[in-house]
């Protein structure tokens, strides 16, 4: 049988503060608009796809776990991510293999 605990989905901090410090916010899906100027961020699971734009325009990059940086020039994301999405298939959920991931 399958439990809610077999999967665990994508995770997401993003903050507005370099080190993982200020205003956090977590998101396990998707965002068209994030509210706040972002100078960090973490992977904690998963991969996510991350803008500079809103509404999922512009530069996009993918990064997963266990990517964790300030938002700076040299950094994989040199940008506040202005809209995201998780980029994940959970049909392994519906397959009992939630421990594969």
């Amino acid at each position: 049988a399958i439990h809610q605990t077999d999967c665990v989905g994508p995770v997401l901090k993003l903050c507005t503060r370099f080190n993982l410090t200020g205003i956090c916010r977590t998101y396990t899906d998707y965002e068209i608009a994030v509210p706040l100027t972002i100078k960090s961020i973490q992977v904690v699971a998963g991969k996510f796809k991350v803008w500079s734009g809103s509404s999922y325009r512009n530069t996009m990059k993918l990064i997963s776990y266990p990517y964790s940086a300030n938002v700076e020039s040299s950094a994989r994301v040199n940008f506040s991510p202005a809209s995201l999405e998780s980029d994940i298939d959970d049909s392994f959920c519906y397959e009992n293999r939630g421990a594969e991931y």
